[in-house]
């Protein structure tokens, strides 16, 4: 697992900074994603499964979002200069490129034009509706315990009142 301090300041919030898309509610959603798709980055790819990088996306959405990005040349520029990158890569960038597979998972969420809310059950209803959908093994609970385990407290208290994660 992702030291969930680093994992911000490192990946993160330049990521979603780069695209313009940052925000606390973006942080809270984004972090959970990871937490749960891959175990805070325990995974670079799904066991026995076909989904690529710690947010665990599939190259039919990957590439899904770049015909997307077709129509948003402003958006596509953004992602192209966060990931590094000269043109559309293989899904299998997401395995090594951290920025990018964060950009990229932020870039499905966007897309939607739904609000992301401000806090946490509301915003694991919003993961599994969006991201796992009713498919996938997931549920809006395991998100909120995967989130906690990976910032390393309980959503609603601060640090100071859970102790503080090495």
């Amino acid at each position: 697992m992702f030291n969930c301090a680093q994992f911000k300041q490192y990946i993160l919030t330049p990521a979603l900074s780069a695209l313009q898309m940052d925000s606390p509610q973006a942080q809270m959603l984004m972090l959970g994603t990871v937490a749960t798709e891959s175990q805070g980055g325990t995974y670079l790819a799904q066991e026995g499964g076909p989904a690529l990088g710690i947010y665990e996306m599939e190259q039919p959405t990957h590439d899904d979002i770049w015909d997307w990005l077709g129509l948003h040349p402003i958006v596509r520029h953004r992602l192209l200069k966060v990931g590094n990158l000269s043109g559309k890569p293989d899904a299998s960038v997401m395995i090594s490129n951290l920025l990018y597979a964060t950009a990229m998972a932020r870039l499905l969420y966007y897309r939607i034009g739904a609000p992301i809310p401000d806090d946490l059950p509301s915003v694991a209803a919003y993961y599994k509706k969006y991201y796992n959908t009713e498919r996938g093994s997931n549920t809006t609970e395991k998100f909120i315990i995967d989130y906690n385990n990976f910032v390393g407290g309980v959503y609603g208290q601060s640090k100071s009142e859970v102790g503080t994660r090495d």
